[in-house]
């Protein structure tokens, strides 16, 4: 029998975790889904733990890979999940009893092509909120979900991911959930929104993608891709200027981390070089200093004096890539 949920979990070098997250799954109160863990060649004994859950629970599929990045992990997941919807979870979180149950009811009150939550209340009267996609422009200046895009928090429709060919950029490794979840807002109608709490996110873990420098090759990348996704909905969604600056953020965001990869390139010459090649025309105008440090290093990308910026962000940068790698 076809489950009404496919719940995806990518999982890599998480044991200390993983069985916080898989038992929150498997104590859902909705009980109508299949879980499926991925597990993408961890070295610890993360892909042993879903083997020892799949034997006592046959909602459980598991699939080992050799290790390739998250954005693999859950195309795999995607590849033979069986769910008319599709749940991401990450394997270093966990969810309240009620998380599925309180999405699900949504599916069955409106119908809708995508239930995402939100973490925290901003302006809004009631705890649902149902937008046509005439109205996607308050996606980004009303809720904020510009600031938590991920496809965590949220349902999707099986049949529409399929129809898309929709799959996770493996060559990016920041950012690709958030263009994945971009693209599906693309081929949708409406969504529903709900402020809700039952997600829980924990920071802690080490492997966290988020405390990492990328590869040049793979800010850049990304970057790009953000670029044709960025374009795509200015020219679907009516966005107003406070949604266009709001994803302009974003944009920014990526810009940083290619600043951020190039003084992860070993070679000064060739630092100084990338650092040459980059248009920071955007960036220049756009970006929106922290504190007096960010100000004085926009100052400096300005007049181009690409030698100076290296040497203050060098060393910066290469130590917080030590301690995160």
């Amino acid at each position: 029998m076809t489950p009404k949920i496919s719940v995806i979990v990518p999982v890599y070098k998480v044991e200390k975790y993983l069985h916080r997250c898989i038992d929150s799954i498997l104590s859902q109160s909705f009980t109508d889904f299949e879980l499926i863990l991925v597990d993408d060649g961890s070295p610890d004994n993360s892909g042993k733990i879903c083997d020892e859950y799949a034997q006592k629970d046959s909602r459980i599929r598991v699939f080992h890979k050799p290790n390739g990045g998250v954005s693999s992990a859950r195309n795999l997941g995607l590849d033979n999940a069986i769910g008319k919807w599709i749940a991401f979870i990450d394997s270093d979180d966990y969810v309240d009893k009620d998380y599925l149950y309180e999405l699900y009811s949504l599916v069955e009150k409106y119908n809708g092509d995508f239930i995402a939550t939100i973490e925290y209340k901003v302006h809004a009267t009631t705890e649902t909120n149902y937008l046509s996609f005439k109205d996607f422009n308050l996606l980004f200046t009303d809720y904020k979900f510009d600031n938590g895009p991920g496809p965590v928090g949220k349902l999707f429709k099986a049949n529409i991911i399929a129809h898309n060919n929709m799959r996770f950029k493996i060559n990016m490794n920041y950012g690709e959930d958030s263009v994945f979840v971009y693209r599906y807002l693309l081929n949708i109608k409406d969504i529903v929104l709900i402020f809700s709490d039952k997600y829980q996110y924990d920071r802690s873990c080490p492997n966290s993608l988020s405390k990492s420098i990328n590869s040049y090759e793979s800010a850049l990348v990304g970057m790009q891709e953000f670029d044709r996704t960025f374009a795509l909905m200015k020219s679907k969604i009516s966005l107003d200027d406070n949604g266009i600056c709001n994803l302009t953020r974003t944009k920014i965001a990526f810009m940083d981390r290619v600043l951020r990869s190039i003084m992860k390139i070993q070679k000064r010459k060739d630092r100084l070089m990338k650092l040459r090649e980059m248009d920071w025309s955007f960036y220049n105008i756009n970006k929106i200093p922290g504190s007096w440090k960010e100000s004085c290093l926009v100052f400096i990308l300005k007049r181009k004096l690409f030698y100076l910026y290296d040497i203050l962000m060098c060393n910066y940068v290469q130590k917080i890539s030590k301690r995160t790698n």
